[in-house]
């Protein structure tokens, strides 16, 4: 059944939220011996489930914030999906309430950092009636600032046609790009992919400054 679900596109699995066994998902999402492939998916349902039954709610937010809490120094299987069905439990809020958290902070840790871009990828694509696109992509240009998540998150923003982050994205150059050239290669992208008199300017400056 699991492999059933892992093969379904989100919309499917949504129309079934009705038949997840709410306290099941609870008693799996909190039990640290459960196959640890399987946690992201019970705390993708676990949402889904506080979205679709009133009487469940309180009940399956609760595992999903107490999992969130809970502190960790090394890399959490499947945090991403609790992530995942904070918003769509929540929507708008549960973006707020996440941020509110600090994963989107310089100061997360680096793998927190690139489970939220992931999540972030799957709001913007399977989330817009939840949260809108705008406030999806104004979040992901947070995690520009971190080395971690800079180069994708500019990708990202590019695949977004977000161009308010021109200024942003620029910066990146000489800011990080110094010690990754794949801060380099997406701050170019972004750069040549943006049609605003902003990125000619920036791009112009970069080639004078490094025409190499």
């Amino acid at each position: 059944a699991f492999a059933e679900f892992g093969q379904a596109s989100f919309e499917a699995v949504r129309e079934a939220a009705d038949a997840l066994p709410a306290a099941r998902l609870r008693g799996w999402a909190a039990d640290p011996g459960v196959d640890q492939q399987r946690r992201g998916f019970y705390g993708l349902a676990l949402g889904l489930v506080a979205a679709a039954d009133s009487g469940e709610r309180e009940a399956c937010r609760k595992v999903l914030f107490n999992v969130i809490e809970q502190p960790a120094d090394d890399f959490r299987a499947g945090f991403d999906g609790f992530l995942a069905g904070v918003l769509v439990a929540d929507g708008e809020a549960g973006l707020a309430a996440l941020r509110a958290r600090g994963l989107l902070k310089p100061s997360a840790r680096p793998v927190e950092k690139r489970q939220m871009l992931s999540v972030l990828r799957f709001a913007w694509e399977s989330l817009g009636a939840e949260i809108p696109q705008d406030r999806v992509a104004v979040a992901t240009v947070e995690l520009l600032q971190s080395p971690v998540t800079a180069a994708e998150a500019t990708v990202d923003l590019a695949r977004y046609r977000w161009w308010a982050a021109v200024d942003e994205v620029a910066s990146l150059w000489t800011e990080l790009g110094d010690d990754d050239p794949l801060v380099r290669r997406a701050v170019a992208g972004y750069l040549i992919a943006c049609p605003s008199p902003e990125a000619k300017r920036h791009a112009a400056e970069i080639r004078r400054l490094d025409p190499d």
